[in-house]
C-alpha cells in the first residue's frame, strides 16, 4: 500500500489471477479500479492491456458482452497490440459460435504474432483455430493443439501448455474414448490452481471427475 510504484503491477497481475481461479467478478473490478486510479493519464498501450485483461477475465465467465465491449475499447486505442485484441475477439466469437469469425480473427492473430510476437498469442490463436477445425477435421486440430503445446513448452508457459493437454486429451476422446490425457491435464490444473479451467473444461467429463 505504501508503494505507488509497485502497488500497480501488482493489482494487474491479481486481475490476472483472479481471471485464472474464476473469481471473474473480482478480476472485472479490480481491472475497473486500476483504469479508474490511473486515470486520462494512462499510456495507450497500458490502459488497451488493462482493457484486455477485463475482457480476459470477462471470457473466462462467458460474459461475452461485457468481454466484447472491453475489448472494443482496447480495439480503438492507440496502443493497442493487434494481435493479442484480435486472438481475444477470437475467443468471444467461438464462445458465441460464430465459427467462421473466430477462425478469421484467430488466423490474423497468429500471422501477426508469429513475425516476432508474444508467444501466448500463438497459443492462443492456435487454440482457437484448432476448436474451430475439430468440428470438421480432427488431424486438422491435433496438429494445432500440438504445435500449441510445443511452443507453450519452448516458452514456459504453463497455463497455455494446460490448455493445449487439455484439447489434445479431448481429442483423445472422440477417437478413442481415452481420458488419459483429459486425467493429465486435470491433475496439472489443480495443482496449478486454475479452478477456472478446472471447473468449466472438466465439468463436462463425469469419468475424469470420478476419478
Amino acid at each position: 500500500p505504501d508503494n505507488a510504484a509497485l502497488r500497480t503491477p501488482v493489482d494487474e497481475a491479481l486481475t490476472e489471477v483472479f481471471a485464472m481461479s474464476g473469481q471473474v467478478d473480482r478480476a472485472i473490478e479490480m481491472g475497473r479500479t486500476l483504469l479508474a486510479r490511473l486515470g486520462p493519464g494512462l499510456p495507450d498501450a497500458r490502459a488497451a492491456n488493462l482493457h484486455l485483461g477485463i475482457a480476459r477475465a470477462a471470457i473466462a465467465g462467458a460474459q461475452w458482452a461485457e468481454a466484447a465491449a472491453s475489448i472494443e475499447v482496447a480495439r480503438g486505442s492507440p496502443g493497442a497490440d493487434a494481435a493479442q485484441v484480435d486472438a481475444c475477439a477470437a475467443q468471444v466469437a467461438i464462445g458465441q459460435g460464430r465459427l467462421a469469425e473466430a477462425d478469421q480473427l484467430a488466423r490474423a492473430a497468429l500471422r501477426a504474432a508469429e513475425d516476432g510476437g508474444p508467444p501466448e498469442v500463438v497459443c492462443e490463436a492456435l487454440e482457437v483455430i484448432g476448436r474451430v477445425a475439430r468440428q470438421r477435421d480432427l488431424e486438422e486440430a491435433e496438429r494445432a493443439f500440438a504445435r500449441s503445446a510445443a511452443v507453450a513448452s519452448a516458452h514456459g508457459l504453463q497455463l497455455w501448455h494446460l490448455r493445449a493437454l487439455h484439447e489434445l486429451g479431448t481429442i483423445d476422446q472422440l477417437r478413442t474414448e481415452s481420458v488419459d490425457r483429459l486425467q493429465q491435464a486435470r491433475e496439472l490444473a489443480v495443482a496449478q490452481g486454475a479452478l477456472a479451467l478446472t471447473a468449466a473444461r472438466f465439468a463436462r467429463c463425469p469419468e475424469i471427475v470420478d476419478r
